[in-house]
């Protein structure tokens, strides 16, 4: 107990000194999950195999195929295939990495689509973590009538989704952030208000970092001509760790160019490392190896052996002279599908570049 009032009263400090971004990403922000028509054929799939009662085996096959993620909208039309909650609980274990974020009104949905408040409490317990807008948590209860208390008490300590990095339940993880020049580019979100990629991305990474297990080993990365990290290893997120690494991300920078190559050779060989999220605006511009077949080669020579997990996000909003947005989203779907990972592109529809 000691422990959770430490880190609580000291993130609130930190957050309330450095959180400097307040817009929110849409599923807009999403470019490049499961496409419309792909969508459709998957719920088709799983229309049939309700028939057969293999909706499990079904979305397994489905999701193995390719990296892309689900949006709130398309997570809420899976879940309501689903028509168990049991079966709930089931997907949600399978498609957890893929699932963007889910609003409360999208939570809301998918509960109000089941008759009895037990089967809504055992779904809401399954999906808590996907959601992003914590604050409007009351749209959630409201669809409680016997069973208010018991659906308070499973969202009581909840925290929100990260947009870019999901829930990490891995217990050694290793974060790899672009400082690149590019980062400093500014970003438009729905509502007006502006700030930095790099601002928006080190707000997430924070918000990543506080939600992690006390029992988690982790590290952080940072890269643009040159590569550097938090400690030479993985360390337990412990209030003093977590004080260190809060003060590290705060103090970093944008400028240089984009050593891809570096910073995955640095994050494979940290001691222990189980899963890596690769964050980049741009391609590899500097580094012992700037070709990306050369570096999705070196990739999969490393992880011959190791097995390590790569989610790449492509955090593309904004406009920088000379991005390649089309590029670093081939190449982070590329890294996260050779190592079995999670991909990500975020942008802003109204500043992508044509196709």
């Amino acid at each position: 107990m000691k422990y959770f009032i430490f880190i609580t009263l000291f993130f609130a400090g930190y957050f309330a000194q450095a959180q400097s971004c307040n817009g929110r990403l849409k599923d807009d922000n999403y470019v490049d999950a499961w496409s419309d028509a792909g969508m459709t054929a998957f719920l088709k799939k799983l229309k049939k195999a309700r028939m057969y009662g293999n909706l499990i085996s079904v979305t397994e096959a489905e999701v193995a195929k390719t990296p892309k993620g689900f949006t709130g909208k398309q997570t809420v039309q899976i879940l309501n295939e689903f028509r168990f909650p049991n079966d709930k609980v089931k997907l949600i274990k399978i498609i957890d990495d893929k699932i963007m974020g889910i609003t409360c009104e999208e939570a809301a949905a998918i509960l109000l689509k089941m008759n009895h408040e037990s089967d809504r409490i055992t779904t809401l317990k399954a999906i808590k973590d996907a959601i992003t807008d914590v604050e409007n948590i009351a749209t959630v209860l409201n669809v409680f009538a016997f069973q208010t208390e018991d659906a308070k008490k499973i969202v009581k300590d909840l925290k929100p989704r990260s947009y870019i990095y999901g829930t990490v339940r891995n217990k050694h993880v290793v974060f790899v952030v672009d400082l690149s020049g590019s980062m400093d580019a500014e970003i438009t979100f729905a509502d007006g208000s502006t700030c930095t990629r790099l601002n928006f991305v080190r707000q997430e990474l924070k918000k990543v970092l506080f939600n992690l297990a006390p029992s988690s080993n982790f590290n952080v990365i940072f890269f643009e001509s040159e590569v550097g990290y938090w400690k030479s290893q993985m360390l337990q997120a412990t209030p003093q760790n977590m004080e260190s690494v809060l003060r590290y991300v705060g103090n970093q920078s944008a400028g240089g160019g984009t050593n891809i190559y570096g910073a995955l050779k640095t994050a494979f060989n940290v001691p222990n490392v189980e899963m890596i999220y690769f964050l980049t605006d741009g391609m590899p511009t500097s580094g012992d190896v700037t070709d990306v077949d050369g570096i999705l080669n070196e990739v999969e020579n490393w992880n011959s052996n190791k097995h390590v997990v790569v989610n790449a996000t492509a955090f593309l909003m904004g406009n920088y002279g000379g991005d390649d947005k089309d590029g670093s989203r081939k190449l982070m779907e590329r890294l996260s599908k050779i190592t079995n990972g999670t991909y990500r592109a975020i942008d802003n529809k109204s500043f992508k570049t044509p196709r």
